[in-house]
C-alpha cells in the first residue's frame, strides 16, 4: 500500500488500477470537546458542513457555524 497526501492507494485481486481509499482523521470539537472518527462523522453528528470543518482544519476558516475544530493526535 502506497500514502500520497493523506490518500492510501492499492492493488486489489490483482486489478492494474489503484484502488483509492481517502485516509480519515479523528477530529474534536473545541466547544463540546466530541472526538469524531472522520470530518464526515463530525458533520452528520454536529449538523455542519465536512467541506467547512476541512477548511477550519487547514486555516482557510476561523469556524464552521460557531464551531471550531481540531486534529486529534491519535498517540495520545
Amino acid at each position: 500500500m502506497r500514502s500520497i497526501k493523506g490518500c492510501s492507494f492499492e492493488y486489489v485481486d490483482g486489478d492494474s488500477e489503484p484502488v483509492h481509499k481517502k485516509a480519515s482523521q479523528p477530529v474534536r470539537c473545541i466547544e463540546t470537546n466530541q472526538i469524531f472518527k472522520s470530518m464526515d462523522e463530525a458533520g452528520r453528528v454536529m449538523n455542519v458542513d465536512s467541506h467547512g470543518i476541512g477548511l477550519v482544519l487547514r486555516g482557510k476558516r476561523k469556524n464552521v457555524r460557531g464551531y471550531h475544530f481540531e486534529i486529534v493526535d491519535e498517540e495520545g
